[in-house]
């Protein structure tokens, strides 16, 4: 399978320079997740909101106007 992650997530599992790597991926149960859940009471930044089309209006922008 492929997953694609951020730049943040590559980072952390250091292959940011490679592009591609093999990662193992393991099922976690409940009492799992909770114990690697952040802690409530700390102030988390939230994701900062992404264009997931900048490519395609680039390109439009790239192409000489009809």
């Amino acid at each position: 399978r492929i997953i694609d992650v951020s730049r943040a997530a590559a980072s952390e599992l250091g292959f940011t320079s490679h592009g591609l790597t093999r990662v193992s991926v393991a099922v976690l149960g409940r009492e799992q997740v909770a114990e690697a859940a952040p802690d409530q009471d700390k102030a988390v930044a939230a994701p900062a909101p992404i264009n997931l089309f900048a490519w395609l209006q680039q390109s439009q922008a790239d192409e000489p106007a009809n």
